[in-house]
C-alpha cells in the first residue's frame, strides 16, 4: 500500500504529490551531477599526465632484489605492472609531483567514556561508515566525551582501512571536513587526519586521491587479506601531480563550488532553476544539499503516513 495524503493536510493532495515528485527530481538530478563530475575530474587528470609526459618511455621489468629490500614487503601490488605505469605516469609528468610529510598524519581515537547523540549537541563524531566515495562526509552521528576532541579546523581524513572491495580500492577515500559547514568534530582511529595545508591544497588532494587513478594506486600499494590498510607511512608514499594552478582550480571547482540558493522558486520554475544551479554547484555541495533534501523528504513522507499538516516551501 502507497500513503497517500489526505485533504485534511489543509493543502491539496495533488499539491503535496507535485512536492513529493519536484523534490526527487531534484535528489535524482544532483546524483547525476556527482557521477557526471566525478568522470570529468577523472578525465582531466588522465588527460593532463597524458600530454604533459617527458621522453621517457615506459618499459616493465620484473622486481630485483634491491627493490623488494628497498619496500621491505612481499604482500603488495607494487611490483605489478598496473602500478608500475600509473607510478610512471606520475613520475614521468613533466612538472613533478608532492608528497604528504609522514609527520602529518594524525591517527584519531574512540573515546573510553562516551555518549552518542546528546540531547546538547557536541561535537560530529566521524568513522569511515560515513565517508563516501566522491569525498563526502555525513553527518549522522554526534558524540560527547570528556576528552577534548580532535577537529578543529578545515582538514582532510583518509580511510586507512576498510573490509570493503576486494582489491584495495575503497582504501584511502578521502573527504573534506569543512569547518564552517560542519563545525567541530571528532574522528575515530580508521581515519587519518592532515590539515597542515591551505584550504585549495586539501581540496585538490581529495580530488586527485578519489579519482580513479589514485583509487588504483591505493589498491595496489594496500596490505591484508580480509581487512584491507594502509598505514601512514604507505600514504606518505603516494605521489599527487603537481598541476598548473589553472588546471588546479578546474578540478577544485569540479568537487567543491559554492553557489547561493535560488529564490522566488516555485512548482513551475523549480526544477528549471535547480537543474541550472546543479550543474554548476561543486561535488560537495551536491552531496550536502542531497543530505538535507532527504531529510526533508523523509519529515514530509512521515507527515502523510500520520496525516499531519505539511507546508510546501521551495
Amino acid at each position: 500500500m502507497i500513503p497517500f495524503p489526505t485533504i485534511k493536510n489543509h493543502t491539496s493532495p495533488e499539491k503535496i504529490k507535485e512536492y513529493v515528485s519536484l523534490l526527487v527530481q531534484n535528489i535524482i538530478d544532483k546524483e547525476g551531477r556527482i557521477r557526471e563530475k566525478h568522470k570529468l575530474i577523472d578525465d582531466k587528470v588522465k588527460k593532463e599526465l597524458a600530454e604533459n609526459q617527458n621522453h621517457n618511455r615506459f618499459k616493465f621489468n620484473y622486481p630485483k632484489i634491491s627493490e623488494i629490500k628497498k619496500e621491505t614487503r612481499l604482500d603488495t601490488g607494487l611490483y605489478e605492472k598496473g602500478f608500475k605505469k600509473i607510478d610512471n605516469l606520475i613520475n614521468n609528468y613533466k612538472h613533478g609531483f608532492f608528497q604528504i610529510p609522514y609527520n602529518l598524519f594524525k591517527s584519531g581515537s574512540t573515546p573510553k567514556i562516551r555518549l552518542f547523540n546528546p540531547k546538547s549537541k557536541k561535537f560530529n563524531w566521524v568513522t569511515p561508515t560515513n565517508i563516501f566515495g566522491e569525498g563526502f562526509y555525513n553527518p549522522i552521528i554526534t558524540i560527547d566525551m570528556k576528552i577534548s576532541n580532535n577537529i578543529n579546523k578545515d582538514c582532510i581524513l583518509f580511510i586507512n582501512r576498510t573490509s570493503k572491495g576486494k582489491k584495495g580500492e575503497f582504501v584511502g577515500i578521502t573527504c573534506f571536513y569543512d569547518f564552517g559547514e560542519y563545525g567541530c568534530g571528532h574522528h575515530n582511529q580508521g581515519l587519518y587526519k592532515v590539515d597542515k595545508f591551505e584550504k585549495d591544497k586539501l581540496l585538490f588532494i581529495v580530488s586527485i586521491i578519489n579519482s580513479n587513478l589514485l583509487r588504483e594506486i591505493c589498491g595496489y600499494s594496500s596490505l591484508g587479506s580480509k581487512m584491507k590498510e594502509l598505514k601512514s607511512y604507505d600514504f606518505s608514499k603516494l605521489k599527487f601531480p603537481n598541476f598548473p594552478k589553472e588546471r588546479e582550480n578546474e578540478i577544485i571547482n569540479l568537487y567543491y563550488n559554492k553557489l547561493n540558493k535560488n529564490d522566488n522558486l516555485n512548482s513551475k520554475n523549480y526544477l528549471n532553476k535547480e537543474f541550472e544551479r546543479n550543474n554548476k554547484l561543486g561535488i560537495f555541495q551536491l552531496d550536502i544539499e542531497i543530505f538535507k533534501l532527504r531529510g526533508l523528504l523523509e519529515e514530509i513522507i512521515d507527515k502523510i503516513i500520520i496525516n499531519e499538516k505539511i507546508e510546501i516551501n521551495y
